[in-house]
């Protein structure tokens, strides 16, 4: 990832997403909403301890930029600020 676009990315678009999509992308296009729902539900709950430890750091680190976002009322923020 971009250092320029990583503070503008949730924990989800920057891992989660692509990984669920990467564990049900061969039956992904036949799918009914409500079968997809049930499928990321089950990855989400088989995720190993260090994925779930990466989400929880990335969960982390962007509710800091949020409180830092927050902090500058809205201004700007970079890495490391």
């Amino acid at each position: 990832m971009e250092q320029g676009n990583a503070l503008q990315k949730s924990p989800c678009d920057s891992f989660l997403w692509g990984y669920l999509k990467s564990k049900i992308a061969e039956s992904f296009h036949n799918l009914t909403i409500e079968t997809l729902k049930e499928l990321i539900v089950d990855e989400i709950a088989d995720l190993d301890i260090n994925n779930r430890q990466k989400i929880s750091n990335g969960v982390n680190a962007f509710k800091a930029n949020i409180v830092k976002c927050l902090n500058k009322e809205g201004g700007h923020i970079t890495a490391g600020q």
